[in-house]
This record gives structure tokens, sequence and C-alpha cells, in this order.
């Protein structure tokens, strides 16, 4: 009979400690936010402006905000109307962004936006 082995001692091993591992966050695109100026969105804004010229058209006595103007108006209105969402939404946000370009436009161009203008208001108080 062979002789009984030597017990082999026991280690305990200890790593040193560690930062916890960071879950990595996937980036989500949302389509509202910013994104690249393509065809598509040059087109969009492009029928976005001939919606602001036909509502100004088919609605000459639209009413106006008399610090905005008639594009302004649109804009505003076409604003709230795309933060409802539903179907038009994407077509609401179009006609917002390309009112909001041509009150701009017609702002630099003439220094005023066309609108309603208190009678009594005369001057520089007229254009703000």
């Amino acid at each position: 009979m062979p002789a009984p082995r030597a017990a082999k001692p026991i280690i305990i091993r200890q790593s040193a400690p560690r930062a916890p591992k960071h879950k990595r966050r996937r980036s989500h695109s949302r389509s509202s936010g910013g994104g690249a100026l393509t065809v598509t969105r040059i087109f969009a804004f492009m029928l976005g402006g001939a919606a602001v010229s036909f509502l100004q058209k088919q609605f000459p006595n639209l009413p106006s905000v008399p610090v905005v103007g008639k594009k302004g108006t649109i804009a505003i209105g076409s604003y709230f109307l795309a933060k409802r969402g539903g179907s038009l939404a994407h077509i609401a946000r179009d006609v917002c962004v390309a009112a909001a370009v041509l009150a701009g436009e017609e702002l630099g161009r003439t220094g005023a936006i066309s609108g309603d203008v208190v009678p009594q208001v005369h001057g520089v108080a007229s254009q703000t």
C-alpha cells in the first residue's frame, strides 16, 4: 500500500479591485433633429415655400400678428400644428421653416415684415 499523499495547500487568490464596466448606450437619431441637408429636404422646404405663397394667395385677409406679420403668423400657426403631430406634421414643419425663412428675407430686404401696424405707431417702433 502506498503512502498517503500530503494535502495540497489551499491558495486563495484575490484580484485587485476594478472599476465597474460601463454599459454602452447607443445613440438614437431622431427625425425631428438636425441631420444632413439632402436633396429631399431642400425639395420639401421648396414645397413649404410654395404652400406659404398659396396660403397668402387664397386667404388675402389672413389675420397677422403685428410684430411678425403674415408670414410670421403662418410660421407660428404651422409650428403649433407640427407640434400637435398627426399625419400632416411633417408638411407643417416644412411650411413653418419656409415661412420663417421668407419672413426673415422680407425683414432683411425691406427692414420690416408686412403686417398690420397700428396707425398711432410711427418710425422705428413700427418695424419692431
